[in-house]
């Protein structure tokens, strides 16, 4: 049995997501082949780049609300970010004079001292800091999955510790860790901003993290939303003919389209490899790197890695390189596929510390809307 569809997307992380839900709002029948995690669920909540606004239309929908937020908001790591968009929980968490940045006891990964204090040096505003102590606290401490399934279970249970502990200190602002709630963004923070009657945010997170997982159960619910139909596995080339890509095969399902986006991601989610040389798996895409006028078409440690970790990494830049129309091409400079559209890290000059994740889901929607008209 063939699954027939109009456009069958290759990746579920946000280029791949954004993908298929632009080519399902343009009017195709849409398959999305999910593989494993990516590099959007590690994402931190900042959100820098752009964001189209039909994509945001999409996540409000199912309740994941985007605001425009271009000043700095505190990271996890002590460092300030400035970005583009963010959810209310974690726009909430600006920093004002006096604010209370709250630790929870037994949660090691959120330092609320050293935090302030740094926090404090960055932005010039003085910060003040407790821990909270919650009667539910393991003796093991808390892992920051285990304590947001709790504060979920209990979100006024919470407030009350929270609201006693802010009024302890003369607070009315609250900056946590990016611990409310597991799945829903902003269900659990309304609830907790409402039951303290203080403005409470949360500071970006470091991976692996929370606000990575709830974007990811946002783009599934979106998906679901626009009746995209979602295949879990890893994909590869079934059948081409006359330089198009006709079907792809995962598992037992074969799924036939017209069109098709490569959105695969690249080292963590597996779209590229690096091996004994530079591999795409899904669809066999050359990939190479261009560096100091050579070609690479293996992963030279020595010439692809910067001994400066802070500098740009020519092996980050491997990928698929594509035309105008974001088709794979060879080094001949010639259409690999006639109907495949390349979009996001899997594309050859893309690394995810230069682009934001805004970057990727407005390359992915082009993509998509570029499959459809093709």
């Amino acid at each position: 049995m063939v699954a027939q569809y109009d456009v069958v997307v290759l990746g579920a992380g946000i280029a791949g997501a954004a993908a298929a839900l632009a080519a399902s709002g343009a009017g195709a029948r849409v398959a999305m082949i999910a593989g494993p995690p990516g590099a959007t669920a590690l994402f931190s909540g900042a959100w820098r780049g752009p964001c189209p606004s039909d994509l945001r239309e999409a996540l409000a929908a199912v309740g994941y609300d985007l605001a425009e937020c271009h000043q700095p908001l505190p990271h996890a790591s002590g460092v300030l970010l400035t970005c583009d968009y963010a959810c209310r929980s974690h726009a909430h968490a600006r920093l004002r004079a006096n604010s209370l940045v709250c630790g929870i006891a037994g949660l090691p990964a959120f330092d609320a001292p050293a935090l302030a204090l740094q926090w404090s040096a960055r932005s010039g505003v003085p910060l003040r800091s407790a821990n909270l102590l919650l009667s539910a606290t393991p003796a093991t401490g808390w892992a920051a999955a285990s304590l947001a399934g709790h504060i979920a279970r209990d979100p006024l249970g919470f407030a009350r510790a929270l609201a006693d502990l802010a009024s302890e200190h003369g607070a009315d602002h609250v900056v946590l860790p990016a611990v409310l709630g597991t799945i829903a963004d902003g269900v659990v923070h309304q609830a907790v901003e409402d039951a303290t009657h203080c403005t409470v945010g949360e500071a970006l997170a470091v991976a692996p993290s929370l606000p990575g997982w709830r974007l990811h159960n946002a783009l599934q619910r979106a998906l679901a939303n626009a009746r995209v139909s979602i295949v879990a596995g890893r994909a590869h080339a079934h059948e081409q003919t006359a330089g198009r890509l006709q079907s792809v095969q995962t598992g037992e399902e074969v799924l036939s389209a017209r069109a098709f986006v490569l959105a695969t991601g690249k080292f963590v989610a597996g779209g590229i490899e690096a091996n004994a040389e530079f591999l795409e798996p899904a669809l066999q895409c050359p990939v190479w790197v261009e560096h100091l006028g050579e070609i690479f078409e293996t992963p030279d440690p020595l010439l692809l890695t910067d001994a400066e970790r802070t500098e740009a990494q020519p092996l980050l830049r491997a990928g698929v390189h594509v035309d105008e129309q974001r088709r794979p091409i060879s080094q001949a400079k010639e259409a690999v596929y006639a109907n495949v559209f390349a979009t996001g890290s899997v594309r050859a000059g893309w690394d995810n510390v230069t682009h934001g994740i805004g970057e990727c889901a407005d390359d992915g929607w082009r993509a998509g809307l570029g499959a459809v008209k093709a």
